[in-house]
């Protein structure tokens, strides 16, 4: 569409690199950074245990990351019904 711009997509590519880098940067291990500059492998010490990690929001990307990377999802006042009407909802694989 003429003068709509589409969101840009680096933030959210850069949000699920970082999901996905975080249980190795907590454990301890050398994790790679893909999304930064040199791509850099970096390691946190001491390592902790993985606390629970909590996803807020109803987008489809945000409903996404829950199921991925998530031991828990804020609904952000979302009902079961309005949840049954995404499509990242209960029926996505």
């Amino acid at each position: 569409m003429a003068g709509r711009r589409r969101p840009d997509p680096r933030p959210r590519r850069r949000t699920d690199a970082i999901l996905a880098a975080l249980p190795g940067l907590l454990g301890g291990r050398p994790t790679a950074l893909p999304n930064e500059p040199g791509q850099p492998v970096v390691t946190l010490e001491p390592a902790v245990p993985m606390p629970p990690v909590w996803i807020g929001g109803t987008s489809n990307a945000a409903l996404q990351r829950a199921v991925t990377y998530g031991q828990g999802w804020l609904a952000a006042l979302l009902s079961p019904d309005e949840l049954a009407c995404t499509r990242a909802g209960p029926s996505h694989p």
